[in-house]
C-alpha cells in the first residue's frame, strides 16, 4: 500500500512529470488555513478536468485544517488578504459541517456531515523548493499540493497548489 502511494505521489501529465513533494506524516504540518492559487485559465484547466466551486463567482478559495478534525472551506469572488484568526472568526458562528483526518502517509480523508456523497480522499504533500508548472507558473517551497486521482487513467482529475496563510 506504501509503496504504491509513493508510485502515486509522481504523476505523469500532460507529457510532463509532476513530482509532487514530500507527503504530510503529521497532522502539525497541514494545521491552518491555506489559499488556492489562482493561475491563467489554460493552466488551470490543466491542473483540474472539474472544479468544484464555481469558477467565477468562487474563483478564490481558502481551505482550513482546524486542530481537533474540524475543516472549513471559504470561497469568494474577490481576491483579499485575510489572516488565519480572520477566517477564524468569521467562521465561528457556523455549524462545522465537515472535518477532516490523516488517514495515512500523504493522505488526508475530509468528510461532509450533510453530503457523505461528498466524502473524498486526497493526496496532499509540500513542495520541497520553489519549482514551475505547465507554462511557467510558480510554486513555492512550503506550498501544499492537494489533489483526486482519476484511478482509471492514473492521473489528477482536480489538483491544488496552496499557500499557507500567515
Amino acid at each position: 500500500m506504501t509503496i504504491r502511494l509513493l508510485c502515486l505521489l509522481t504523476i505523469i501529465y500532460s507529457g510532463n512529470v509532476l513530482a509532487l513533494g514530500d507527503p504530510i506524516t503529521n497532522e502539525e504540518q497541514l494545521h491552518g488555513c491555506w489559499k488556492r492559487h489562482i493561475y491563467a485559465d489554460d493552466v488551470m484547466s490543466s491542473l483540474s478536468t472539474f472544479e468544484l466551486y464555481d469558477p467565477v463567482n468562487q474563483k478564490y478559495q481558502w481551505f482550513c485544517f482546524f486542530q481537533g478534525g474540524k475543516f472549513a472551506v471559504h470561497t469568494t469572488n474577490k481576491d483579499v488578504k485575510v489572516t488565519v484568526q480572520e477566517i477564524e472568526k468569521f467562521r465561528a458562528p457556523f455549524p462545522s459541517v465537515m472535518s477532516w483526518k490523516l488517514i495515512g502517509m500523504g493522505l488526508v480523508k475530509v468528510e461532509h456531515k450533510e453530503d457523505p456523497a461528498q466524502n473524498a480522499n486526497w493526496l496532499v504533500s509540500l513542495a520541497p523548493s520553489a519549482t514551475f508548472l505547465r507554462d511557467g507558473a510558480p510554486v513555492y517551497e512550503g506550498d501544499l499540493f492537494m489533489g483526486l486521482l482519476n484511478k482509471e487513467q492514473s492521473r489528477y482529475a482536480l489538483l491544488r497548489v496552496l499557500s499557507r496563510v500567515q
